[in-house]
């Protein structure tokens, strides 16, 4: 299912941080609602909150409507790459009502999937920027940046499991392969890197969970800079040629990516599996992805 589409945009007297709106909440990045009252809470004079999902921004508003901040947020329900500040010229030339009485100074959004932008993030910040939504020069969007890193692994997708332990059903994970990255929960579970590879990957019995075994260290694979000069950079097609030392034998069917979001200058939040949950800004609710390829057997250097 396709996760709400919203975004917040905000106007500051003063500095308006990622680091006091999360300590307003444990998790403020979780609906719209709660990430308009943040904002409002670290500093924002006034607040239009977007939502494209009709029974969601329904939602936010009623429950705004019984906030302390109710008067300086106004929830509308629109697809936030729509949004029109007052004195901006009609395309057509009627009379508009316009959703912004000026450019803003923040714009606060939440649009990632676990592959970072499958749902829109790039086309959410274009559009604020093209726009004029945001007050130039001065205006910020946050989260500020982004980086996607990926890894080659070993993932034991568990095909046919009545036939573990009786039968080698390695020959099937060929029929594995999809088209599109998929989400899976790598956090979960990693196969033991003392084990064998036949023994992890062949007729050996896998335990519950996506079973994978990391084959080299991770790298960054692409960069995004949401407050950068041209906004429409990110929009370019780009190809990344990365080389991978093999630190691991196993059989590389698939790679895994996470992501880095960098709110602002002191606070960043990972997907990464590696990253352990006690420290701070590493346990998120975003899993990760992974995008099969042709299995092939390797050697560690």
């Amino acid at each position: 299912m396709r996760a709400a589409l919203f975004c917040v945009i905000c106007w500051t007297n003063g500095s308006l941080s990622a680091y006091k709106i999360r300590q307003n909440t444990r998790s403020c990045w979780c609906c719209l609602r709660v990430c308009a009252s943040c904002c409002c809470r670290a500093g924002a004079d006034r607040v239009t909150a977007a939502e494209s999902v009709r029974h969601l921004a329904e939602t936010a508003q009623a429950t705004v409507a019984l906030s302390s901040c109710a008067n300086r947020i106004n929830v509308l329900h629109k697809d936030g790459r729509y949004l029109t500040v007052k004195g901006q010229s009609s395309s057509s030339g009627n009379r508009v009502r316009h959703d912004m009485p000026r450019p803003a100074d923040l714009l606060a959004f939440e649009v990632f999937d676990c592959g970072l932008i499958g749902e829109g993030a790039l086309h959410i910040v274009a559009a604020a920027r093209t726009q004029l939504l945001l007050r130039n020069p001065g205006g910020r969007v946050l989260p500020g940046a982004a980086e996607v890193y990926c890894q080659p692994i070993q993932y034991n997708i568990g095909l046919a499991p009545a036939l573990q332990g009786i039968v080698d059903t390695s020959p099937l994970r060929s029929y594995a392969w999809q088209p599109d990255y998929f989400e899976a929960d790598l956090r979960l579970s990693q196969s033991d890197t003392t084990s064998s590879s036949s023994s992890s990957y062949g007729n050996g019995a896998a335990r519950p969970g996506p079973h994978w075994l990391p084959l080299a260290q991770p790298q960054l694979a692409f960069s995004f800079d949401f407050n950068g000069p041209d906004p429409l950079a990110a929009f370019q097609p780009a190809t990344q040629q990365l080389a991978f030392a093999v630190n691991a034998p196993g059989v590389c069917n698939a790679v895994a990516f996470w992501f880095k979001l960098q709110l602002d200058e002191e606070t960043c939040l990972s997907s990464s599996p590696h990253s352990s949950a006690q420290q701070p800004g590493q346990h998120t609710t975003w899993k990760q992805v992974g995008s099969t390829i042709t299995p092939s057997d390797i050697r560690a250097n």
